[in-house]
């Protein structure tokens, strides 16, 4: 079933998501928040709300707009994958955005002491140096 798959993907990516946040010291976040919900109550209600479906229709019987139960948890894991997948690129974007102000700053600091740095190369001229 891929919603087994979705939930491997989706334990996966909160984790990472909520680590880097965590690692950015961002874990009074929304994104934080957000995350920590859909790991530890989203995704467990939808799965309880299908666990709670007879077993023989949960995965054939029609529940809604021609969609089964196992469909509808598909559907509902998605968003959230979708979700994570999010916190996780705005996590990219604010560690990135520290990247770049980093670089910065080092090229600032840096690029100017390169020259000043270099030793004047000396070429002896038959016994003398010039």
């Amino acid at each position: 079933m891929l919603f087994r798959s979705q939930l491997v993907a989706l334990n996966l990516r909160t984790q990472e998501a909520l680590t880097l946040l965590r690692d950015q010291g961002l874990e009074g976040t929304e994104g934080f928040f957000v995350a920590r919900a859909i790991r530890e109550e989203y995704a467990p209600e939808a799965v309880q709300a299908y666990l709670k479906l007879p077993r023989s229709l949960a995965d054939t019987g029609v529940i809604e707009g021609g969609k089964t139960g196992a469909a509808l948890l598909t559907e509902q894991l998605e968003l959230l994958l979708d979700g994570v997948q999010d916190i996780i690129a705005g996590s990219l974007k604010s560690g990135g955005q520290a990247l770049l102000t980093h670089g910065r700053f080092l090229r600032e600091r840096f690029a100017k002491a390169e020259q000043d740095l270099r030793v004047p190369v000396m070429v002896p001229v038959g016994d003398k140096v010039k």
